[in-house]
C-alpha cells in the first residue's frame, strides 16, 4: 500500500503544486474513477476513447485525496476545496 504525502507525490513527478494540503496522506493510487476509494490519489489517463481528466470530479466525489491535472486542462467545481491536492503535470500517464 502506498502511503505518501501529496507533496511527496508532487516532488516525485516534478509536478507543479496548484492547491490543497501538502501534508495530506494518500493511501493508494487509482486510474479508474469508478473504483477509487477514499484516500486514493487519482491519475486521469487519456485514452483513444476517453479522457480521464473528464472524470476528476467523480473521483473527488468518491473521496480522492488529490489528482494530477494535465497542463492546460481546467477543472471547474473544486476551486474552494482546500482538502483536495491538485498537481499539474505535462502528462498524467507519464507522471
Amino acid at each position: 500500500m502506498l502511503a505518501m504525502k501529496t507533496k511527496e507525490i508532487c516532488d516525485a513527478v516534478q509536478g507543479v503544486w496548484i492547491s490543497g494540503d501538502p501534508d495530506k496522506v494518500s493511501t493508494g493510487i487509482s486510474t479508474d474513477s469508478r473504483t477509487i476509494t477514499p484516500g486514493e490519489f487519482f491519475i486521469p489517463i487519456k485514452g483513444e476513447n476517453f479522457d480521464g481528466n473528464e472524470y476528476i470530479l467523480k473521483a473527488v466525489g468518491r473521496g480522492a485525496s488529490g489528482f494530477f491535472v494535465q497542463r492546460g486542462f481546467v477543472v471547474k467545481g473544486i476551486e474552494n476545496r482546500k482538502d483536495i491536492a491538485v498537481i499539474e503535470v505535462a502528462d498524467p500517464k507519464y507522471a
